[in-house]
């Protein structure tokens, strides 16, 4: 992608380069028009009375129209050149373009000759560094991926100062989520450098992306899982590229009131994030089984055993209907040990989790 990024650039600057050669012999062909012109009147008018030759009268005309088509001749050919930088710009954020629609999580599901028509209606839009583009609790109209540049996620909470919730770049996409419920913004997100985004409107994603979700629940679905994702402290060091890789990863579980989850003292193999209902955490201690906790949408449970290889160090029992979000062994210590190509340590996430797993670790501790 950075390369044809620079072949682009390249291409531009030649053609800019072109369109200025150009532009100065245009300008000097005009030059000695005009003083053609000059010198052939200074003639006509030194002349003693002398009669005029059909050379003195087509001579001035014919300057004067040689000096307008090649201004006319110059001006043709800048917008040309205008025009062909604008076809080979948008070519080439198009070419980019649909690289990144194929590997979006939230297009998976669109054929590939939906994702031509996608493209065809889409917009390009620049936007200068530090302006806005879109407003926390604005309308939502379009749909964002970013192409070139990086921008701010910022988000205003009750009673609290605006705060940086995330950072996007290429690839990275927003603006869907109040699409797809018809809601408003829940967040601002301005331009931290100079950004080029695919700018899609609300009727083209309603018509081409929204009835490509297999049903409304399973958008639903998937939307609240990213809300989650998002929410939970546990995954606020991830990059949105990936949470996108997470949520590939995920499995959705409904569980019963009074269904056992998982048992204290067994081996772990997988992690669990809360959807929606609720959970309680049961210790057993020397006295019984003690609720040490209960969890809600956002929690989760399981990441003791499968950070610290070690068995389960409690029981969580279903309180109510409850939808989980199930991550495996294998994808869980992928995630938190290295990214997902696997080329960099993903330090910040694995120290959240591992932070967060130690405190929970020491208050069931507390309780023996």
């Amino acid at each position: 992608m950075a390369g044809l990024r620079g072949r682009l650039q390249a291409r531009l600057a030649a053609e800019a380069a072109v369109a200025w050669v150009v532009a100065g012999l245009v300008g000097l062909l005009a030059f000695l028009l005009l003083g053609w012109g000059l010198v052939a009147g200074l003639v006509w008018l030194v002349r003693d009375g002398g009669s005029l030759t059909p050379v003195d009268v087509l001579l001035p005309g014919l300057v004067g129209l040689l000096l307008v088509a090649g201004l006319i001749a110059g001006l043709l050919q800048r917008f040309l050149i205008a025009r062909q930088q604008r076809q080979t710009t948008r070519a080439a954020y198009s070419a980019l373009a649909a690289q990144l629609l194929v590997r979006m999580p939230l297009l998976l599901d669109l054929q590939p000759d939906e994702r031509a028509r996608l493209l065809t209606h889409a917009a390009f839009e620049r936007v200068r560094a530090g302006s806005l583009v879109v407003r926390q609790g604005a309308r939502a109209d379009r749909f964002y991926l970013t192409l070139e540049g990086s921008a701010d996620v910022r988000q205003r909470q009750p009673a609290a100062s605006e705060q940086l919730v995330a950072r996007l770049g290429l690839g990275d996409y927003f603006g869907e989520l109040a699409l797809l419920h018809g809601g408003r913004r829940a967040a601002s997100v301005a331009a931290r450098e100079a950004l080029v985004l695919l700018s899609v409107d609300q009727a083209v994603f309603n018509t081409i992306v929204a009835p490509r979700f297999q049903a409304r629940a399973a958008a639903d679905r998937a939307v609240r899982g990213r809300a989650v994702l998002t929410q939970s402290a546990l995954f606020q060091q991830l990059t949105p590229a990936e949470v996108d890789w997470l949520l590939t990863r995920l499995q959705t579980v409904s569980v019963h009131l009074s269904e056992t989850i998982i048992r204290q003292g067994d081996p772990g193999d997988r992690f669990y994030l809360v959807v929606s209902g609720a959970v309680q955490v049961h210790s057993a201690q020397p006295g019984g089984s003690v609720v040490v906790a209960r969890l809600g949408p956002g929690d989760h449970f399981g990441e003791l055993a499968l950070f610290f290889d070690t068995p389960r160090t409690a029981t969580v029992v279903a309180e109510a209907e409850t939808e989980l979000l199930v991550l495996s062994r294998e994808d869980f210590r992928q995630l938190f040990s290295s990214d997902i190509h696997q080329t960099q340590p993903l330090s910040a996430a694995g120290q959240a989790c591992y932070r967060l797993a130690t405190e929970r670790l020491g208050q069931l501790a507390g309780l023996r």
